[in-house]
C-alpha cells in the first residue's frame, strides 16, 4: 500500500496550509470558531485546486470532494485544538 505512504508524507504540508488559514478564524476572545474553520478549509482545498494526488494503479483516486473534507477535517481539528490550549 504506498499510496498511504504518499497520503501520510502530504500530510505535514497540508496541516501547514490549514495551521495559516486557522489565524483567519480566531475571535477577538482569542477563540477559533470551529464551523467557519471548517468552511475556511473547504474553500481554502478549492482555492489551491488538485493538490493531494494519491495515485493507485496510474490513476489518482482523490476527487476534489474528497480533498475538500480532509481540509475541512483538518481545519476543524486544529481549531478544537487551539480551543483547547486556551
Amino acid at each position: 500500500m504506498p499510496w498511504l505512504l504518499n497520503l501520510a508524507f502530504s500530510l505535514p504540508g497540508l496541516a501547514d496550509d490549514v495551521a495559516t488559514l486557522l489565524e483567519a478564524v480566531v475571535d477577538v476572545d482569542g477563540r477559533a470558531n470551529v464551523n467557519d474553520a471548517e468552511a475556511a478549509g473547504r474553500l481554502l482545498s478549492d482555492e489551491l485546486g488538485d493538490v493531494l494526488r494519491v495515485k493507485v494503479g496510474g490513476v489518482d483516486v482523490v476527487g476534489a470532494d474528497a480533498q475538500a473534507d480532509l481540509f475541512a477535517f483538518l481545519a476543524r481539528v486544529s481549531a478544537r485544538a487551539h480551543n483547547a490550549r486556551r
